[in-house]
C-alpha cells in the first residue's frame, strides 16, 4: 500500500475534488451520497441495509391457516419480499397478514391452480410503485429505489414432463414481459423453473460451475437459453455453496434432491447479489425449500404520517344499566366544571369543540378503545403448538436422516393440517348456531351478519386504483391523490338547470310563515330517531352515546343548536364530510365504478333532522303520488308492483305499452344548488328555513378517507351530501320532474293517443306510455 509502519496516508488529489463536488452540488453531500435531488425531500427515507428477498414454492396456500404461517414464516427470517409459487389462489388481488401484503395473480376461471404471489413486508410495501398480475404463472412487480428501481419477476414454469407447446407459450410470455421492463431497472427474476442446469462448459459464462447437477435437462436448456437472450445471469449455480444449502426440493421419501427454484438478475447487475442459499428451516408443509436471496440495492420508503383518526371506542358496552349511569355521572361532573365558563360568551367553534371534547373524552373513560377483532378467531394456540412441533421434527430430520424422523413428520404433518381444519369447520359450525340462537331470540341485525357472511363469495380486494390516464398506482399516497382528485371533479362539475323553471313552477305561498326555534322535546326526540350502527364523522360520536347521554347531552345539544339558529352559522367541522368510496360493479380498479358515501357529524344530524322536519311540512302537499322516495309507508316495492300490474293489463287486452327509463347520472353530486333554492322559495318555504338549508352546504368540503389514511381538504361546490336528512326530503326530486318535462318538450315526440304514467323513486323516473284507445 506504499506506507511505512506509523506513516498515515496521504488523501489523493482526486478524492478532495470528488467531495469537494458532492458537497457543492445540490442535493448531495459527502455524508449520505445521494444521487437525487428528490431523496432530501421528506416524504422519503432511505433504507442502507441490504435487502434480503426470496423464493419459495408453497405447494398450496388454499388449506386453511396456511398464509398466515407462511407470513409467520417469512417475519422469522426477516425477509422483505418472497416470491412465492404454486399458491391455488384463483383471480387477482391483495391480501393482508399481520406481517406481510401478498399480491397474488392466479387462474381466471376461479380454479384452485398453479398460482403465483410476491409477499413484501409491510414496512417495505410503501416502496411498492406497481404490480402487473400477467397470468397464473408469472407476475411482476416494481419497487422504488433510490439509484434505480427494481423490477421482480416471479415465474411458476411448467414442469419437465409437460407438453412443449405449454413449455413454448410459458417463456414466450415471459420473455414479452421482460421486454417491457425499462432497461435502466435492477432485474430480478424469481421462481420456481423446474429446471435442472447442469455444469457444461458451454454455459459456465451464463451459470457458473457450483450447480448441484451435472446434467442439464430440457427445462433447464429452455431458461438458459431466456438467460442468455435476454443478458441474465443464472446466480444461484454461481456461488460456491455446500449441496445441502443448493437443493431446493425433497423428495417425499428424503432420497431425491434437486435444484429447480433459481435467480436470475441482469448481467450488469450480477454483483449486487452477495449470497444465494437455501433456508431449510422454514416450514408451511412445502417439499420445497425456502430460498434466500441478499442483494445490495437501497430503495425509497414512504414516511406514513400516523393516521389523526380517533380510535374506535367500545360504546356498545354502554347498553349496560350500570355502565350509561356512570356515563351520565361522568357528563354531569365534566359540565359542572365547564359551567362557569358562559357557553354564550365563546363563538360556535368553541363551543362545539367543548362539547365535542366533553363526550368524547367520558365515553373513553367509561367505555374504553374498542379491541381489534381477530381476523382468525379458530386459529388459537393449539395450531400454533401443533405448528412449531411439526417445524421441530422436520429440523431433526434433517439433521438425522433417519426414516423413522422422516414417518414422524409425515404423521405430524397429516395431524397439523387436520386439526386446522378441524378448529375452521368447528368455528363455521359455531356460527351457525348462533344465527340460529339469533333466530329465535328475535336478533335480526346479528342473524343476517352471519347469513351474508355465508351466502357473499370471496371478492378480491384490488391491488391499486387507475388514474385519468389508465395508469396504475399501487402506492398508497399516490392513490389517495388518485381518489381526491376524482371525487374533486365529480363534486365540482356542472350541476343540473333548467331555464325555464321560474316560469313553469307556480307560487304556493304569498305570506312567510313564523318559524319558531327548536324546543328541547325536538332536540331529544330527533337525539332517539337517529339510526343505530351508524358509522360517524370525524368527531366520532356514534348516535348511540348521545343516546345514553339522555337529557344531559340533550340540553346542552339544545343550547348550542338554539345559538346556530340565531346566528345561522354552524361549526366548521360540522362543514367537512369524509368521504369513504364504496364499490358497486364492474372493475375494481376504476374509480367510476364507486359512489362516495359522505360520513357526516352525528350531532349535525340532529339539526338537520329538525331542519328537514319543518321543511317537509310545507312539501308534503305538493310531492305527487307517484313519487315513492324517501316517503313514509311508501317503497321500490310499490312502485314494481305498478308497473309490473299495468304492463300484465295492457298485454291482456293487447294494447300498446312502452317503459321509458330515466337515471339521473351522479345525481346527488351534480344537483344545481342555485335550482334548490328557487324551488323552496316557489313552494313558499320560509326564508329562515331556506337561509338555514343554505348554511349547511356553504363553504362545505371533503376529504377523502380510504384504507384508513385521510386525504386533504377540498371545497365543494355543487351537489348535496349523500346521507344528510335536510336533502332526503322531497324537494330535490320536484326539480327533476321539471328537468325531465324540459327533455320531453325539446327532444322526446309521444303520439297523441299515448298517455303516460309516472313511477318515480329518489333520482329514477320510469314513464309507462300506455294507449288511451
Amino acid at each position: 500500500w506504499g506506507c511505512t509502519l506509523g506513516q498515515q496516508p496521504t488523501t489523493t488529489k482526486n478524492t478532495v475534488t470528488n467531495r469537494q463536488r458532492l458537497a457543492s452540488e445540490p442535493g448531495l453531500s459527502h455524508n449520505d451520497n445521494c444521487p437525487r435531488n428528490y431523496l432530501n425531500d421528506h416524504d422519503f427515507r432511505i433504507r442502507n441495509k441490504s435487502l434480503r428477498f426470496g423464493t419459495w414454492n408453497v405447494r398450496t396456500m388454499a388449506i386453511p391457516g396456511t398464509c398466515d404461517i407462511i407470513s409467520e414464516e417469512l417475519n422469522r427470517y426477516n425477509l422483505d419480499l418472497v416470491a412465492l409459487q404454486e399458491t391455488r389462489w384463483p383471480y387477482e388481488g391483495k391480501e393482508s397478514t399481520k406481517h406481510h401484503q401478498v399480491y397474488y395473480s392466479g387462474n381466471t376461471e376461479g380454479k384452485h391452480q398453479k398460482g403465483v404471489a410476491i409477499a413484501v413486508k409491510k414496512s417495505v410495501d410503501s416502496a411498492v410503485i406497481a404490480f402487473d398480475a400477467v397470468s397464473e404463472r408469472i407476475c411482476t412487480m416494481r419497487l422504488k429505489g433510490i439509484f434505480k428501481n427494481i423490477t421482480i419477476v416471479c415465474i411458476y414454469a411448467p414442469i419437465e414432463a409437460a407438453v412443449d407447446e405449454d413449455k413454448d407459450g410459458f417463456y414466450e410470455t415471459l420473455e414479452c414481459v421482460m421486454s417491457k421492463v425499462p432497461s435502466y431497472d435492477v432485474k430480478l427474476v424469481l421462481g420456481d423453473a423446474n429446471a435442472q442446469i447442469g455444469r457444461e462448459a458451454i454455459w459456465k459464462p451464463i451459470a457458473g460451475t457450483n450447480s448441484l447437477h451435472h446434467e442439464t435437462n430440457d427445462n433447464g436448456t429452455r431458461l438458459l437459453s431466456f438467460a442468455c437472450t435476454g443478458n441474465l445471469k443464472v446466480v444461484s449455480t454461481m456461488l460456491p455453496r455446500k449441496d445441502i444449502h443448493k437443493s431446493t426440493w425433497v423428495s417425499p421419501s428424503g432420497e431425491y434432491k434437486n435444484q429447480i427454484d433459481h435467480v436470475l438478475i441482469d448481467n450488469r447487475h450480477r454483483s449486487h447479489i452477495t449470497n444465494v442459499r437455501t433456508i431449510r428451516g422454514a416450514e408451511c408443509g412445502s417439499d420445497h425449500y425456502l430460498v434466500l436471496v441478499k442483494i445490495r440495492q437501497k430503495i425509497a420508503i414512504e414516511k406514513r404520517n400516523k393516521s389523526n383518526q380517533t380510535p374506535p371506542l367500545e360504546f356498545s358496552k354502554l347498553k349496560d344499566p350500570l355502565k350509561a349511569m356512570e356515563f351520565k355521572l361522568k357528563l354531569s361532573d365534566k359540565f359542572s366544571e365547564e359551567a362557569e365558563r358562559a357557553i354564550q360568551e365563546m363563538n360556535i367553534n368553541e363551543d362545539w369543540n367543548s362539547l365535542k371534547n366533553i363526550i368524547q373524552d367520558c365515553t373513553e373513560a367509561v367505555c374504553g378503545k374498542m379491541k381489534k377483532k381477530e381476523k382468525k378467531p379458530w386459529f388459537d394456540e393449539e395450531c400454533k403448538n401443533m405448528i412449531n412441533k411439526r417445524r421441530e421434527l422436520k429440523s431433526e430430520w434433517l439433521q438425522t436422516q433417519e426414516e423413522i424422523d422422516r414417518l414422524r413428520y409425515n404423521t405430524q404433518n397429516r395431524e397439523t393440517t387436520r386439526l386446522v381444519r378441524q378448529k375452521k369447520r368447528g368455528w363455521m359450525n359455531e356460527l351457525v348456531r348462533r344465527a340460529e340462537e339469533d333466530r329465535t331470540k328475535n336478533n335480526s341485525k346479528d342473524f343476517y351478519r352471519t347469513i351474508r357472511f355465508f351466502k357473499t363469495e370471496y371478492k378480491p380486494k384490488p391491488y391499486g386504483i387507475l388514474d385519468k390516464n389508465g395508469q396504475m398506482i399501487i402506492q398508497q399516497s399516490e392513490g389517495l391523490r388518485v381518489w381526491k382528485d376524482y371525487f374533486q371533479e365529480l363534486l365540482n362539475g356542472e350541476g343540473y338547470t333548467n331555464p325555464d323553471n321560474n316560469t313553469d313552477m307556480p307560487t304556493y305561498y304569498n305570506v312567510q310563515p313564523l318559524v319558531e326555534q327548536p324546543s328541547l322535546e325536538e332536540v331529544s326526540k330527533a337525539i332517539q330517531d337517529l339510526k343505530n350502527n351508524k358509522a360517524p364523522g370525524q368527531d366520532s360520536i356514534f348516535a348511540e352515546v348521545l343516546k345514553a347521554g339522555g337529557d344531559i347531552i340533550a340540553k346542552k345539544l339544545h343550547m348550542l343548536i338554539l345559538e346556530i339558529w340565531e346566528k345561522e352559522e354552524i361549526p366548521d367541522e360540522w362543514k367537512e364530510a369524509v368521504v369513504i368510496p364504496i364499490f358497486k360493479k364492474g372493475n375494481k380498479h376504476d374509480c367510476n365504478n364507486y359512489r362516495g358515501i359522505s360520513l357526516l357529524s352525528t350531532p349535525y344530524k340532529v339539526l338537520s333532522k329538525i331542519v328537514m322536519k319543518r321543511v317537509e311540512a310545507f312539501t308534503d302537499s305538493i310531492i305527487e303520488e307517484h313519487q315513492s322516495g324517501f316517503i313514509k309507508g311508501r317503497s321500490t316495492t310499490d312502485q314494481i308492483f305498478i308497473v309490473k300490474e299495468t304492463i300484465a293489463k295492457y298485454w291482456e287486452f293487447d294494447k300498446e305499452c312502452f317503459l321509458l327509463f330515466v337515471d339521473f347520472q351522479k345525481a346527488y353530486d351534480s344537483l344545481f344548488r342555485l335550482q334548490i333554492w328557487q324551488q323552496m322559495e316557489k313552494f313558499g318555504i320560509p326564508d329562515k328555513l331556506i337561509r338555514l338549508t343554505k348554511m349547511t352546504v356553504e363553504e362545505s368540503k371533503c376529504k377523502v378517507r380510504v384504507n384508513g389514511e385521510m386525504s386533504s381538504s377540498f371545497d365543494v361546490n355543487t351537489g348535496v351530501r349523500q346521507g344528510d336528512g335536510i336533502f332526503d326530503c322531497k324537494f330535490p326530486y320536484a326539480s327533476y320532474q321539471v328537468v325531465l318535462c324540459h327533455l320531453f318538450k325539446v327532444g322526446v315526440n309521444v303520439c297523441r293517443n299515448l298517455r303516460g304514467l309516472w313511477t318515480t323513486y329518489s333520482s329514477y323516473v320510469i314513464v309507462t306510455f300506455i294507449s288511451v284507445f
